[in-house]
C-alpha cells in the first residue's frame, strides 16, 4: 500500500478494513463523500478474492460511469502485486467489448445498475459466484431512480430455498453472499432496502447524516438569476488559481455556462448527459491533469469525480435536496485540506438554503461579489508581475534586428507613463464597456430566512450579530481557473437563456422497466433577454 501512496489510512478505512478483514457478515458504512471509502472496502475486496478462480467473486454498483471507471482504476492499483482481474460493466460502452472483458476470467466486476440489469436479462452474465456485493453510493443509486434495479439484483444475489418467501415476514431475506453498503446519508430509501436484505449488518458510522467536513467555509451570494453569470465571472477573475466544480442544476444550464465561459475567454469544460462516454472520460483527464481547471457539470455527471485537491465548489444553481449539496460541496475539503463554497442563490432560492441551513447546521456565511473596480485591480496587479517575472528569451540579433524597424522608433518616442498605460489597456481590452453592477439584491443584508426571526438562523457570530464576509476578506489560499483574457459584455446579462430539466443520461432515468413517470415543476428563466412566458416552461423530474 505504501509503494503506491496510501501511508495513513483514513477514519472510515481505520474502522472497516479490520473488520472487514475479519468478518463474513453484512456491513454498513456511512461517511461523507471524499472520506476514502472506495480502499475502506477494496483493500479487504481483495484480500478475500481467491485469484485461482476465473469467475467473478465481487460485484461492486456504481451510480454513474465515471466512479465506476475511477473504482476500478483504484482497485488495480490497490492489487498491484496481485494477479487480480478487474472489469467494468456501464452504459454508454461496447455491449460485445465489456462481455469479452467478463469472460476472460475477472475476479470483479464494477457495474452501474442499468446495465448491469440488461446483461442478466440477456443471460450473458450471472452472480452464481459472487461471494461479495458492495453498494457503492447507495444513497446516490437511491436517488437516482436505480431502487428497483438494486432490489432485482439483491434478490438475485440471495438464496432461494423454500422458506424464501416465509423470511420476508420475519426479518430481512437470507443472503447468498456478503453485502457491503457504503453511504454518504442513511436515507429513508436506503433504510427500507437495509431492513430488508441485510442480515444484522455491522455498522460504521463516521459522521452524522447532513454533516459537512468544519474544511470547508460555505459562502453564499444573493444575486438575481439574469446577473448569474456575471458574478461568476467576477468570482473567477478574483481567483485566479481556482480548481475546481460549477454546479447547475440541469445538463441544459450545464451545456450554456460552458457556452457563455467559453465566449468570454475562460478554459473551461463541461461534464453532462449529452456527451458521449469518450468525451466525458477526455474531460476527466484533462481535469485530473489540471490541463482544464473549471469543470461545469451537472450532480450526476460530477459523481465519477475523484480529484483530492480541488480548491472550491461554486453552486450556479442550487440544487433540488438538501442531500445534493452535501454531495457538492463535499467535492472540496478533502483528506485535511481546506476548500471553498460558494452558492449564487436567487430570491426565489432562499427557501432553500434556509433548508440547507436547518438540516446540515452549518455556518453559512453571506459573501461579497467582487466589484467591477476589485477585479480591474486584481487584474492589473497579475499582468504586472507576469511581466516582472518574465524572462528574456528572444535572442540578442533579432532585438538588433528590431531596433531598424519603424515600430521600435514609434515605441521609442512614448513615454515610460505612457508605455505603462498602453500595456495595461491592452490587457483589459475586453473589459473596456463594462461598468459597476449592483449584484446583492438585498444590499448586504442578511436575508429574512436566515435571521434570528426565522424559524432558524444561519451565519452568526459568537454576539449573536448575523454575519457576512467581504469576498476579498477570506484571504487567497484557494485558487482557481487558466484561461484566456476575461472579456464580458457590459451589464448584466448574457446569463444562460433557459432552465429545463432532462433525464441526465441512459443511466439516471432507465430502469429495467424504462423511464418513470415525470411531474411538471415550474422555474424562472435566468436571462432578462429571453422571451418566453414562463407559465409554459416547466420541468420533468428526471430521476
Amino acid at each position: 500500500l505504501e509503494s503506491i501512496g496510501f501511508t495513513e489510512p483514513t477514519e472510515i478505512q481505520t474502522k472497516a478494513i479490520p473488520y472487514l478483514l475479519k468478518n463474513s457478515g453484512d456491513f454498513i458504512g456511512l461517511a461523507a463523500t471524499g472520506t476514502g471509502k472506495t480502499a475502506a472496502f477494496g483493500v479487504p475486496l481483495i484480500e478475500n478474492i481467491d485469484a485461482t478462480m476465473k469467475t467473478p467473486q465481487a460485484l461492486i454498483l456504481s451510480p454513474t460511469r465515471e466512479l465506476a471507471i475511477q473504482i476500478v482504476d483504484q482497485l488495480k492499483k490497490l492489487s498491484s502485486f496481485k494477479k487480480i482481474k478487474i472489469a467494468a460493466i456501464y452504459g454508454g460502452s461496447s455491449y460485445r467489448k465489456q462481455i469479452e472483458d467478463v469472460k476472460k476470467g475477472v475476479q470483479i466486476v464494477v457495474a452501474t445498475p442499468g446495465r448491469l440489469i440488461d446483461l442478466l436479462e440477456q443471460n450473458v452474465f450471472n452472480l452464481h459466484d459472487i461471494k461479495t456485493l458492495v453498494l457503492d453510493e447507495a444513497d446516490e443509486m437511491i436517488s437516482m431512480g436505480f431502487r428497483d434495479s438494486l432490489e432485482e439484483i439483491l434478490k438475485r444475489t440471495h438464496s432461494e430455498d423454500a422458506n424464501q418467501e416465509k423470511s420476508t415476514s420475519k426479518g430481512p431475506l437470507r443472503a447468498a453472499c456478503k453485502t457491503w453498503l457504503f453511504s454518504a446519508t442513511m436515507s429513508p430509501g436506503i433504510k427500507k432496502l437495509t431492513q430488508k436484505y441485510l442480515e444484522t449488518p455491522f455498522t460504521i458510522e463516521i459522521q452524522n447524516k447532513g454533516s459537512l467536513s468544519t474544511q470547508i467555509t460555505q459562502l453564499y451570494f444573493t444575486v438575481k438569476d439574469n446577473l448569474k453569470l456575471k458574478a461568476l465571472t467576477h468570482l473567477l477573475d478574483a481567483l485566479p488559481e481556482f480548481y475546481g466544480i460549477i454546479f447547475c442544476e440541469t445538463k441544459l444550464l450545464c451545456a450554456e455556462v460552458e457556452e457563455q465561459l467559453t465566449k468570454r475567454g475562460y478554459f473551461v469544460d463541461s461534464l453532462h448527459g449529452d456527451k458521449q462516454q469518450k468525451e466525458r472520460e477526455w474531460t476527466l483527464k484533462k481535469f485530473k491533469a489540471k490541463d482544464v481547471k473549471v469543470i461545469v457539470a451537472t450532480d450526476v455527471a460530477a459523481r465519477g469525480l475523484d480529484v483530492s485537491d480541488l480548491t472550491h465548489v461554486v453552486n450556479f444553481s442550487l440544487p433540488w435536496d438538501v442531500e445534493s449539496y452535501v454531495h457538492r460541496i463535499g467535492r472540496t475539503g478533502r483528506n485535511g485540506k481546506t476548500g471553498y463554497s460558494y452558492s449564487l442563490v436567487s430570491p426565489r432560492e432562499l427557501s432553500t438554503l434556509r433548508a440547507i441551513h436547518q438540516k446540515t447546521k452549518a455556518n453559512l456565511v453571506k459573501g461579497t461579489i467582487p466589484t467591477f473596480k476589485e477585479v480591474i485591480t486584481h487584474k492589473l496587479k497579475m499582468a504586472s508581475d507576469q511581466l516582472l517575472a518574465f524572462e528574456n528569451h528572444i535572442k540578442k540579433d533579432v532585438i538588433e534586428d528590431f531596433k531598424t524597424t519603424d515600430e521600435y522608433s514609434h515605441l521609442e518616442k512614448l513615454t515610460k507613463e505612457e508605455l505603462i498605460i498602453k500595456f495595461l489597456n491592452l490587457k483589459l481590452e475586453k473589459n473596456r464597456h463594462e461598468e459597476e453592477i449592483p449584484f446583492d439584491f438585498l444590499n448586504g443584508r442578511i436575508p429574512k430566512e436566515l435571521t434570528p426571526g426565522a424559524k432558524e438562523s444561519s451565519g452568526r457570530s459568537q454576539q449573536g450579530e448575523p454575519r457576512r464576509r467581504d469576498f476579498n476578506s477570506r484571504g487567497r489560499s484557494g485558487g482557481y481557473s487558466s484561461r484566456r483574457n476575461f472579456g464580458s459584455s457590459s451589464g448584466g446579462g448574457g446569463g444562460p437563456k433557459r432552465f429545463q430539466r432532462n433525464e441526465e443520461d441512459s443511466e439516471r432515468s432507465r430502469g429495467p422497466k424504462g423511464p418513470r413517470g415525470t411531474s411538471s415543476r415550474r422555474r424562472p428563466s435566468t436571462d432578462k433577454n429571453f422571451k418566453s412566458d414562463r407559465k409554459t416552461r416547466f420541468f420533468s423530474d428526471d430521476v
